[in-house]
């Protein structure tokens, strides 16, 4: 920022915490990401923190074993499952490594 009122800095900065869905490509977004600054003009550029890699979501069909274990048993109980992703907050991209 500026020192003071209606003076131009010579430099801005942002920081954005992206959450990025399973469902979108790392990759896209980030092309996205730089287009937009090159679209900006001169001078604009990006720069990562902390890039993690995409990790597949957990299979929930027969080709997960631990998925078909625990299907069989709620069914056998007579549970009714609600599928879904949990918007963040957790580690457990860590346990699907």
């Amino acid at each position: 920022g500026g020192v003071q009122t209606n003076v131009i800095p010579e430099e801005l900065s942002a920081a954005f915490d992206i959450r990025i869905p399973p469902t979108i490509d790392h990759d896209e977004l980030e092309a996205k990401i730089r287009g937009w600054c090159r679209e900006a003009g001169e001078g604009v550029n990006i720069e990562f923190t902390q890039k993690n890699p995409r990790i597949e979501s957990t299979k929930l069909d027969d080709t997960n074993p631990f998925w078909v274990a625990f299907k069989g048993q709620t069914d056998q109980l007579g549970l009714n499952l609600l599928q879904g992703t949990f918007p963040g907050g957790t580690d457990s991209r860590f346990i699907r490594e």
